[in-house]
């Protein structure tokens, strides 16, 4: 799904569509309201510690929709054994 972010200065929006084969994700931060946005491979999971297309301020954007970053984002843990 596309992520829409709403700037906060009023009319403007900016739209990550999911295009080429690239999905987005969004995050906001737990402690201090940053906007984090992040693009995988569409069907695909975030590579390990991902560093995002984009981060907004918490004093930049009103609202965000779309899918936010989830644990099924993650990449797969590898099993090792002894």
């Amino acid at each position: 799904m596309a992520v829409t972010v709403e700037i906060k200065n009023g009319d403007e929006t900016v739209n990550y569509g999911d295009v080429d084969g690239r999905e987005y994700r969004y995050e906001i931060g737990e402690h201090n309201g940053t906007l984090s946005i992040y693009s995988k491979e569409a069907g695909g999971r975030l590579v390990r510690d991902p560093v995002p297309e984009v981060v907004y301020g918490p004093g930049a954007w009103h609202s965000v929709t779309g899918d936010p970053r989830t644990r099924a984002d993650a990449p797969k843990s590898k099993a090792y054994s002894a």
